[in-house]
């Protein structure tokens, strides 16, 4: 099983299956996880009807960029940084599903993640799977995930710039601004990864 995760329904309570864990996983569930422990995005900017959008990445080997405009973040401020190695090779699988399952290229206004009125009980019961429902363990906390990843390699410059943070007026926070693309891209590729290498391919076709 490529991605780390158990599916196994949770027995753990009382002997018996938690009601909801013996439910496989939604197709975009996997996506929007990965998308949130690779990037650091917020939910907001993942999963919502003006999250990420095809338009708002650039997918091309060796340049993967994201870009969100001002209106979408949370700060406020125009944000763009590079994509993760592993992720952006399950964004150009995912790419090439849907443009085979449409017959044509992506709409650049189609969010990457589909939305969905149901993605909190599937987020519920994802944890039962894992075992994590006595956790309180949110959405959100996949941004605390990434930042803890991230914190072991880089340094505070690179953590305040791709974590969007609101620029103060330290000497540190000046330096942010102006991290180099390259220098953000090798830190992220520092990342643990998701899938076993060589299966990125066989997981983005499961979902």
């Amino acid at each position: 099983m490529p991605f780390r995760v158990d599916y196994r329904p949770d027995v753990r309570v009382k002997g018996e299956q938690v009601k909801g864990a013996e439910k496989a996983p939604p197709p975009y569930l996997f996506l929007a996880v990965a998308i949130a422990l690779l990037s650091g995005l917020r939910k907001g900017n993942i999963l919502a009807s003006n999250g990420l959008r095809w338009g708002d990445l650039d997918l091309t080997p060796g340049k993967e960029t994201l870009r969100l405009d001002g209106a979408r973040m949370k700060g406020g401020r125009d944000f763009a940084a590079p994509v993760n190695a592993e992720l952006a090779e399950l964004l150009r699988h995912e790419w090439e599903e849907r443009r085979q399952n449409l017959g044509r290229i992506p709409p650049k206004d189609v969010p990457v993640v589909p939305v969905s009125d149901n993605f909190q009980t599937s987020w519920e019961n994802l944890l039962k799977r894992a075992g994590l429902t006595d956790r309180g363990f949110r959405f959100h906390d996949t941004r605390h995930t990434f930042t803890a990843w991230l914190a072991e390699t880089a340094p505070y410059a690179v953590l305040a710039r791709l974590l969007d943070h609101a620029p103060t007026v330290t000497v540190t926070d000046r330096y942010a601004k102006g991290v180099e693309v390259e220098v953000l891209r090798k830190h992220l590729n520092e990342l643990p990864r998701l899938t076993d290498e060589g299966t990125v391919e066989s997981v983005a076709k499961a979902t």
